[in-house]
């Protein structure tokens, strides 16, 4: 049980100003390779006009801080909703913390948030997290949900690219040989591998027009400020045309022998290159041929490639407090919704829909709880 202050720090420019405070912290506790808490790495996955950052900071007696929890707040046209969010789908970019204390600072950050009037519905996940803690409800009317899912996002590289290949189930195998055998035969594309950060930022910028689901120009800055403020961690490969196109870029950065994957963008007009695949297929090779030991897509990887991905634990918590403003939220976000279904289906029957284009290898979340899913997808997936 955590004994100790807390301080909550609200909006883009304080939360940032904290951002050496949280770097000193992932060191002193042996976590300066997880950089999936890093600030800007958080900014480059959430536009600060629809998101606003929050951070929870525990401190001891003599105010040195001992864990933090980052969330972001959805907001609409600028105006906060109450709705907070720890976490990506696969528990990534939430708590800095000691293992075996992730868990249990995430459900005390979630209890300090919900004292305050302002927020009033927390959806919270944390991968690989210790035992889970016995939780005591401080607030007996809040609705409460706290679940442990499976997610595959992690890949375990063989000694070179065939043997890896080799231990994928038949489908995948046949899968991956056939688009990565239809992508080298052609003569007018190539790969990038080992980009400048300034390469990246061309490439960003130039499929921002076209790839889906589409990337802001505040998200592709930031992951910029990240590969340059991590020049040796950091790397980015991408797929592009002789003729200068760019098609396809996944960016990360490595530590530990280990490769990790959180953003990833493909021109909507090549789908059926499978240029995910393809760029997925070169990085293994690229990845083995540097020694690293595993590839993981952080926040989670498409249903194909979860196939050949390990299993991990992951730790959700879902807390709301029943009023007018979560009731509000929720009936505001059922009727969008409704809405954007009944235009999909419109558009399906009088064909206004034909042309437009699905993602390329979109990341999908890992599997969750379908009455949490539907619940947190009401509150959050509709506030965009």
């Amino acid at each position: 049980m955590y004994r100790g202050k807390f301080i909550v720090v609200t909006g883009l420019h304080d939360v940032r100003e904290i951002a050496p405070e949280l770097s000193a912290l992932r060191i002193r506790l042996g976590m300066k390779d997880d950089l999936s808490t890093e600030i800007d790495h958080l900014l480059s996955l959430n536009d600060w006009r629809s998101r606003r950052p929050v951070a929870v900071l525990f401190r001891d007696e003599q105010s040195i801080t001992r864990a933090a929890v980052l969330l972001f707040e959805r907001c609409v046209w600028g105006i906060p909703t109450g709705v907070l969010r720890a976490g990506d789908h696969a528990g990534d970019g939430a708590v800095i913390a000691e293992p075996h204390q992730r868990s249990e600072m995430l459900v005390r950050a979630v209890d300090v948030l919900l004292a305050d009037w302002r927020f009033h519905s927390i959806f919270g996940a944390v991968s690989r997290p210790g035992a889970e803690p016995q939780l005591s409800m401080r607030f007996p009317g809040i609705s409460n949900s706290v679940t442990s899912r499976i997610v595959r996002r992690r890949l375990r590289l063989g000694n070179d690219y065939e043997e890896t290949i080799a231990g994928f189930c038949r489908r995948m195998r046949k899968t991956v040989r056939n688009k990565r055998r239809r992508f080298d035969k052609r003569t007018d594309v190539e790969v990038v591998t080992e980009m400048s950060a300034e390469q990246a930022l061309d490439a960003m910028l130039t499929l921002a027009s076209y790839c889906h689901p589409r990337r802001s120009e505040w998200e592709i800055r930031r992951r910029h400020d990240f590969l340059r403020n991590h020049p040796v961690e950091g790397f980015s490969h991408g797929l592009r045309l002789k003729s200068g196109q760019w098609l396809s870029l996944i960016t990360g950065w490595r530590s530990g022998g280990v490769t990790y994957v959180p953003w990833a963008m493909h021109d909507a007009r090549f789908r059926s290159d499978s240029l995910g695949m393809v760029i997925n297929a070169c990085m293994i090779e690229h990845e083995i041929a540097r020694r690293q030991s595993a590839i993981e897509w952080v926040g989670g990887v498409t249903e194909l490639w979860s196939q050949v991905c390990e299993p991990e634990e992951c730790f959700c918590i879902t807390r709301i407090r029943p009023g007018i403003r979560s009731s509000s939220i929720q009936w505001l976000s059922a009727r969008l919704q409704r809405q954007t279904a009944l235009g999909y289906y419109q558009n399906e029957l009088h064909g206004d829909g034909e042309d437009e284009l699905e993602p390329v290898e979109a990341q999908v979340p890992a599997e969750r709880p379908r009455a949490m899913a539907t619940v947190e997808q009401r509150l959050t997936g509709s506030l965009q």
